[in-house]
């Protein structure tokens, strides 16, 4: 899906599974990814969250919804919020994590609002 700024992994894996396809997990797989220095700052990753929750909001789902937000969403960042209080450097990724939830619920409310929220 060439709209996709980020999350194309995430869309290619739901459209493998929903064309019938199967996958096998192999834990000895190794991958290797090139990383610029640039990819680890603060600020880069606030960005790169952001707009993954934001492309994550286009996607369609079945699960069972409240104002166009899938429940589990809720129930995921319910549970990761008390954790973005950690004393030490796990919370940056909570805090990260804490992005990409108002990203989704931002962009999933205005879909809502807007009738075009897929249901």
């Amino acid at each position: 899906n060439e709209t996709l700024a980020r999350a194309e992994d995430q869309d290619l894996w739901r459209r493998f599974l929903e064309a019938g396809y199967q996958a096998l997990y192999e834990p000895r797989l190794v991958a290797f990814h090139h990383l610029e220095p640039h990819r680890l700052s603060r600020r880069y990753l606030r960005k790169h969250f952001w707009e993954l929750g934001w492309n994550y909001a286009l996607f369609s789902f079945t699960e069972r919804q409240f104002l166009g937000i899938p429940c589990y969403m809720f129930r995921y960042f319910l549970a990761e919020f008390p954790l973005m209080f950690l004393p030490n450097s796990a919370r940056v990724y909570y805090r990260l994590r804490a992005i990409y939830f108002v990203s989704f619920f931002l962009h999933r409310l205005l879909m809502w609002a807007k009738g075009n929220a897929s249901y």
